[in-house]
Parts: structure tokens; sequence; C-alpha cells
């Protein structure tokens, strides 16, 4: 029952996710850094460990997009500099009938994860100003779901409240959370120090 219930609450989501998606998303004026405001636990410690001070940086290199992810692993102190954590993947464009629907594979991994841009503030022209971005894989008794809320600057325009509302939104559309996989903020701001900062210390893992 456990297994039946798990696949029908990633169908819900799969279905909710897919009619939510964005209709027009320009990808070059996409790239560029994006600051990660909020991310679901089990994404946040698999993947980010937990860190704060977590980016995203695209650059398209022909038909494809060139991802870099990176966090905060070790503060910079008086005697040394931060160290920032980054890996890197490659994105793939949505078709153009789908343009919200991309895939992104990061090395090792069989097959891309989807990478569903389901709500954008902002113009193109401007690079966009926040990003929610839905993720979720199901294959056989394998299920994960993650959602993003990323932002160009480092701190919200409305802060905590216009997070809140960027969640309930998505709630609104239908889409759920297993228990220990809740929305969580990412810590940003003027303690980090990111990738290309002075004293950065970038180690690729």
């Amino acid at each position: 029952m456990t297994a039946i219930r798990g696949a029908l609450v990633a169908l819900v989501a799969v279905l909710a996710a897919v009619e939510a998606t964005v209709p027009a998303l320009d990808v070059a004026a996409y790239t560029g850094r994006w600051y990660q405001i909020g991310v679901t636990a089990e994404f946040a410690e698999r993947q980010e460990d937990n860190k704060p001070c977590v980016t995203a940086d695209y650059r398209l290199t022909g038909p494809t997009v060139e991802v870099i992810n990176c966090k905060q692993d070790v503060p910079a102190n008086r005697s040394s500099g931060a160290i920032v954590g980054c890996a890197q993947a490659v994105a793939f464009p949505g078709k153009k009938e789908d343009p919200g629907k991309l895939g992104v594979q990061f090395p090792g991994a069989p097959f891309p994860a989807p990478y569903w841009v389901i709500n954008l503030a902002g113009s193109k022209e401007d690079g966009y100003r926040v990003a929610v971005v839905y993720s979720c894989t199901s294959t056989g008794s394998f299920f994960s779901q993650g959602l993003f809320l990323l932002s160009r600057t480092p701190k919200l325009r409305y802060g905590v409240f216009e997070a809140v509302y960027w969640y309930v939104r998505v709630l609104a559309r239908g889409i759920r959370f297993q228990k220990g996989n809740e929305f969580k903020l990412t810590p940003q701001g003027k303690s980090c120090t990111y990738r290309g900062d002075e004293g950065a210390k970038v180690v690729f893992q």
C-alpha cells in the first residue's frame, strides 16, 4: 500500500507540474547567475550538504547550456578565504512547444533530471527576476521531488514574504511534498562568498 500511495502522489505531482510549466522561456535571457533562495530538504541534504550561499550559473554552449552549481563549503576567516564547492552539469533546453521543460544531467547520472520552470517573474529583456523550478523523478521504487526558488539577487525584493508567496502558488497547483522533504530557505547575503569573488577558492567536486 505504501508503494502504491507513493506512486499515486508522484503521478499527481507530475501531472500538476506538466500543466504548470511556463508557456514561454527565452533560454539566452535565462542564462547568467541565479541565487538559490529556497529548496526542498532532500535536495539540500543530498546534493548541497545543507551548505549556504548556493548559486547556479548557466551559460549557452551551442545547443546546450553549461551548468555550474556552487555552495560555500567553508566560510572565510582571518587567515584564509572561503572554499566554494562546485559541480558542473549540462542542461538541455525544452522543445519549442514546451520551452519550460528542460533537463539537467550531472556526470555519472544515467539520464537528465527534469528541470521544469513553473513560474517566472520579470521580463526577458531584464533576464527575468525570479524563477520557480520543479523536478520530479519516479522510476520503479525510486521517487524524488525537488523545488527551487531562484532569484537574480541574494535576497528577494520582498524578503521572506515573497518566498512564502511563491511557495503558496506552488501548493495551489496541486503539488505536494512528502514528510521530511519540506521547503526551506537557503542562507544568502553579506556573509557569503561566491565563485568569482576575491579570495574564493573554488573546488570542483
